[in-house]
């Protein structure tokens, strides 16, 4: 495990109970099943590390896919731009901008 020196990490906590409730616990959480798509678009990584990417699709149709679907969740956020120039024409070989 690589360990990120001086990095604190954001504890997630939901507040099952009033008393946690009361002391704070699951303020500012979005639990994702309560919205559309399940998808609450909270990111809980160290501020050091917000924004990074860990994972960018490949080049085959299925990642594509997941291209997609992660581009309608986070926008541009992550950097999920279609796999090519999306203003290029290709032609036979030849590309024209």
């Amino acid at each position: 495990m690589q360990r990120f020196p001086g990095v604190g990490l954001k504890i997630i906590r939901n507040a099952p109970t009033q008393l946690m409730k009361d002391i704070g616990y699951g303020q500012n959480y979005k639990y994702a099943h309560s919205h559309d798509g399940n998808f609450a678009g909270q990111e809980f990584l160290p501020d050091a590390l917000s924004g990074s990417i860990f994972y960018q699709p490949g080049k085959n149709p299925g990642e594509e896919d997941m291209r997609k679907h992660l581009r309608k969740l986070w926008g541009k956020k992550y950097g999920y731009y279609d796999l090519f120039f999306p203003n290029v024409i290709f032609c036979t070989g030849f590309f024209y901008f």
